[in-house]
């Protein structure tokens, strides 16, 4: 399968959707969805934030599945907020308990705290499909189910669903990918991360690049910090299949510039998207 950069970019937009519900803030955990024209949002990603003297539920991303289609996908967002930095970088590694390998902590850590709501969720409430014991890759197949009208056996043998993440969320979409292969609960034939850092050590890595009929694209800028950490100093690899992105004199030169999903977009297809708020001054007074 050759990549796609305007594909990619349609997808990166799903992403920037996800980010405009969170900061939006109006339904809190399960805010109003945006523009994913041709799909129906129906389900919502909550993670726990942890940081060492408390843990918080947030609002990560969506499930939405095609209008009239067999085909769903998943969008997770990438970091918000000091919290999010702290599990961003624990230098620590854990075994992953869906896979081989060891993983970063604080993803694992996030990663383990999936809940899969519907609007309107009560999170003094228990969460729709939190059967003890379940995972983030039963729980997305058992919420597409739902929304389908169909079984679970159903949805793994007659539907696919592409993944899409940004930064931290690439993170968790590739410890998903890993989980839901490993116990063959969906089929995910696309994976599109944009800025991901490094997940896990070298075990991890060759077995997630191992997976069968998952094609993974990890979209990098070179001049984005996020996907340089955790060094590889400490053990950590990148899986594969990198795709080099370049923003050098395209956009302001700074950190959040380099790693923005709108900077990522329009380095991928520049004929549709802008680089909003990271233009250089030469282009914003053009």
């Amino acid at each position: 399968m050759a990549f796609d950069p305007v594909e990619a970019a349609a997808f990166g937009d799903f992403i920037n959707q996800v980010y405009k519900m969170y900061n939006n803030g109006i339904g809190g955990l399960t805010p109003p969805q945006c523009g994913m024209p041709g799909y129906t949002v129906h389900s919502y990603v909550i993670m726990n934030d942890f940081l060492p003297w408390k843990s918080m539920n947030e609002f990560y991303g969506v499930i939405a599945t095609k209008n009239g289609g067999a085909d769903s996908v998943v969008v997770i967002r990438g970091t918000i907020g000091v919290t999010e930095w702290f599990d961003n970088i624990h230098p620590g590694m854990v075994p992953f308990p869906h896979g081989n390998g060891d993983v970063e902590d604080g993803f694992n850590k996030v990663y383990s705290s999936i809940q899969i709501v519907q609007p309107g969720w009560d999170p003094h409430a228990p969460a729709v499909h939190a059967t003890p014991g379940t995972t983030m890759a039963d729980k997305v197949a058992a919420a597409i189910a739902s929304h389908t009208g169909s079984t679970v056996a159903d949805v793994a043998a007659n539907h696919s669903v592409t993944i899409a993440a940004h930064s931290l969320g690439s993170a968790l979409a590739t410890l998903y990918v890993m989980d839901n292969a490993k116990k063959g609960t969906l089929k995910t034939p696309l994976v599109y991360t944009f800025a991901s850092p490094r997940v896990g050590d070298a075990t991890f890595v060759a077995s997630y690049n191992a997976l069968p009929s998952v094609t993974t694209w990890r979209i990098v800028n070179k001049n984005d910090l996020v996907p340089t950490l955790p060094a590889t100093e400490w053990g950590f690899r990148d899986v594969d299949m990198y795709v080099p992105v370049d923003d050098t004199n395209k956009v302001q030169d700074n950190i959040a510039c380099h790693h923005s999903m709108l900077t990522y977009m329009f380095l991928l297809d520049p004929a549709l998207w802008k680089p909003t708020g990271c233009e250089l001054a030469s282009v914003a007074q053009a």
